[in-house]
C-alpha cells in the first residue's frame, strides 16, 4: 500500500503545475498538456482503487486497466509537446501536414490502448482464452512502434531545416524540444516494462515490486517531472 499512497500523493501534487502550465500556454497547447492531466488522473484513480480493502472484481479489473494504459497518455503528451515545440521554433512549418502526422499518431496510440483494454478485460473475465493474451501483446508492440516514431520525429526536429532562430517563440520551443528529447529514454524504459510484462510469463518478474518501481513507476514519474520542468521553463 505504501507504493500506492506514494503514487497517489505524487500525482495529486504534480497535477497542479501541469494545470498551471496548460493555463499559461493557452488552449493551443491542449494536445500537450491535456494528455498529461489525463495521466495524472488515471494514476490518482488507479492508486485510490488499489487502496480499497474491499475491492470487487469489477474494481480490480478497473485498477488493472488503469495501471496498464498509462503509456498512451504519456506518449500523447510527448507528441503534443513536440508538436507545440515545432510550431514555436518555426511558425512557417506546413501546418496541415503537421496535423496530419499528429492525428495519425494519436490514432495509432488509441488503437493500441483499445487492444490492451479489450485484452485485459477478456483475460480477467470468467472464460479467458489463450488467444486473449495476443491483444495486449499487439497493443504493446504498437505502442513501442509509436515510441520509435516519436524518437525519429524528435531527432528530425533538431535538423536546421526544421527551425527558424528568428521566430518569436524559438527559445521557448527549444526548451520544450529539449524536454522531450531528455524524457524519451525514460519513456523507453517505461515501454520496455510494458513489453516485458506482456511477453514474459515469469511470476517472479510480474510480481516483483523492485521491477515495477525501477521499470515503471520511477521512469514514468521522471518523465512527468521533465515535461513539467520544460513546460514551466517555456511558459508564456
Amino acid at each position: 500500500k505504501a507504493l500506492s499512497i506514494f503514487i497517489l500523493i505524487f500525482y495529486i501534487l504534480i497535477l497542479q503545475p501541469v494545470t498551471f502550465i496548460f493555463y499559461k500556454h493557452g488552449l493551443r497547447s491542449w494536445l500537450a498538456w491535456t494528455p498529461l492531466q489525463t495521466l495524472c488522473l488515471l494514476r490518482i484513480v488507479g492508486s485510490g482503487v488499489q487502496l480499497d480493502d474491499h475491492k470487487t472484481k469489477t474494481l480490480t479489473v478497473v485498477a488493472l486497466v488503469l495501471n496498464n494504459i498509462g503509456l498512451a497518455p504519456l506518449l500523447l503528451a510527448a507528441i503534443g509537446i513536440l508538436h507545440e515545440a515545432r510550431g514555436a521554433r518555426d511558425p512557417n512549418l506546413r501546418r496541415k501536414f503537421e496535423w496530419f502526422l499528429v492525428i495519425h499518431f494519436h490514432l495509432l496510440i488509441v488503437v493500441a490502448m483499445v487492444l490492451v483494454i479489450i485484452g485485459l478485460v477478456k483475460l480477467t473475465g470468467n472464460n479467458p482464452q489463450e488467444s486473449d493474451t495476443k491483444l495486449p501483446k499487439i497493443g504493446a508492440v504498437i505502442i513501442l512502434l509509436g515510441w520509435a516514431v516519436l524518437v525519429g520525429g524528435t531527432a528530425f526536429s533538431f535538423q536546421s531545416s526544421q527551425y527558424d532562430k528568428q521566430a518569436p517563440a524559438y527559445r521557448s520551443g527549444t526548451k520544450l524540444l529539449h524536454g522531450v528529447a531528455i524524457a524519451l529514454p525514460f519513456v523507453g524504459i517505461r515501454e520496455l516494462d510494458a513489453v516485458l510484462s506482456n511477453f514474459i510469463t515469469s511470476h517472479a518478474f510480474l510480481t516483483s515490486l523492485a521491477a515495477k518501481v525501477c521499470l515503471s513507476v520511477v521512469p514514468e514519474m521522471i518523465t512527468v517531472i521533465i515535461f513539467v520542468a520544460a513546460g514551466l521553463a517555456a511558459r508564456n
